[in-house]
């Protein structure tokens, strides 16, 4: 083997030694991957191909699919074909219909059949409804949250161009930060987004609507 292919071959080595020990350290979190629609399955269960390691990163790899009902030129983009509430909503992959929950928010119910309406859950949804449904969205995957929740639901961020809506949905008081057991790729800026609507007495932290209390 000549030196100059042992160089190459100990600067790979050294790289890869350096990710991992940044990674098993914890110093910076794993950028969440962007789910295209060369990662999504036209299976029941879209989650279960196998997986590539890049720099520590499980990426999960699924078959590629042709999504009918988007007519965007974009291939990373999904038609949102319902909104259920205001952090639920349906798209389209490759015909089958996937309901997606959004991550790290929690908007007031109104089809729960366990719980009455909740307060500021309608002008939520309807909120959802106006802003999504109809609409090509990206989604982002997080590996440091479940596939799916406990209902099945895919989990997911949702990006409107350049907005993140789970963001969005904080920010302008229609829902409160949510934290599920483990914290979440984008769970510090949420939590600040919370804490500058209830200043600013936003939707339901106003007094005249719920005062932060929706349950």
């Amino acid at each position: 083997m000549s030196i100059k292919n042992k160089k190459i071959l100990f600067s790979l080595f050294s790289l890869i030694v350096i990710i991992l020990i940044n990674y098993f350290s914890g110093n910076e979190p794993v950028e969440a991957p962007v789910l295209t629609q060369e990662m999504v399955s036209s299976s029941a269960s879209i989650m279960t191909t196998s997986t590539t390691t890049v720099a520590g990163d499980k990426v999960i790899g699924l078959d590629q699919i042709e999504n009918e009902s988007n007519e965007s030129e974009d291939s990373d983009l999904f038609m949102v074909t319902k909104v259920v509430d205001g952090d639920t909503i349906e798209v389209n992959l490759n015909g089958k219909l996937e309901k997606l929950r959004l991550i790290g928010v929690d908007t007031p119910e109104t089809v729960d059949p366990r719980k009455q309406v909740q307060c500021y859950g309608r002008e939520a949804s309807d909120f959802t409804k106006a802003t999504l449904l109809g609409r090509p969205v990206r989604l982002e995957l997080d590996q440091s949250q479940d596939e799916r929740d406990k209902y099945g639901r895919l989990l997911v961020y949702v990006w409107l161009g350049e907005e993140l809506f789970n963001q969005k949905l904080i920010a302008e008081g229609y829902a409160h930060e949510y934290t599920y057991k483990l914290p979440y790729y984008y769970q510090a800026e949420f939590k600040q987004a919370q804490v500058q609507a209830r200043e600013r007495a936003l939707g339901l932290w106003s007094a005249e609507t719920c005062g932060g209390v929706t349950f």
